[in-house]
C-alpha cells in the first residue's frame, strides 16, 4: 500500500493529464507546471521515487489515485514515460547548461 505522502505526489502528476486523449501528450506540461515548480514541496527526486514505488507496487490500482478513464496499463505507461522524462530532464540540468525545465541557476 502506498503511503499518504507518495499518493499527492502521483495525484500531482495524474491530476493535469486527466482529461487529456492520451496522457503521454501532457509530459511536457507536467515536467514544466509540476516537477520544476516542486509543486507540493517536492524534488525532481521526490517525484522519481514515488513514481518507482508505485510502479513496483502491483496491489494498488493507480488508476484510481485520480478520477479518469485511463486503464491501470495506461496509468503505468504514462507514469514509466514520465519518469524516464523526468530523469533526462534532471541528467540534462545536471550536467549540461542551464536550460531546460529543470536548470539550476
Amino acid at each position: 500500500m502506498l503511503d499518504d505522502r507518495t499518493k499527492a505526489l502521483l495525484r500531482a502528476v495524474l491530476y493535469p493529464v486527466q482529461f487529456e486523449e492520451r496522457p503521454e501528450a501532457g509530459i511536457d506540461r507536467v515536467i514544466r507546471q509540476v516537477v520544476a515548480r516542486q509543486a507540493l514541496h517536492a524534488t525532481p527526486d521526490d517525484y522519481l521515487k514515488a513514481i518507482s514505488v508505485a510502479l513496483e507496487s502491483r496491489d494498488e490500482k493507480l488508476a484510481a489515485i485520480v478520477p479518469h478513464s485511463f486503464s491501470e496499463n495506461v496509468v503505468r505507461a504514462y507514469l514509466q514515460q514520465l519518469s524516464a522524462a523526468v530523469a533526462r530532464a534532471r541528467a540534462v540540468a545536471v550536467a549540461g547548461p542551464a536550460v531546460g525545465p529543470l536548470a539550476t541557476s
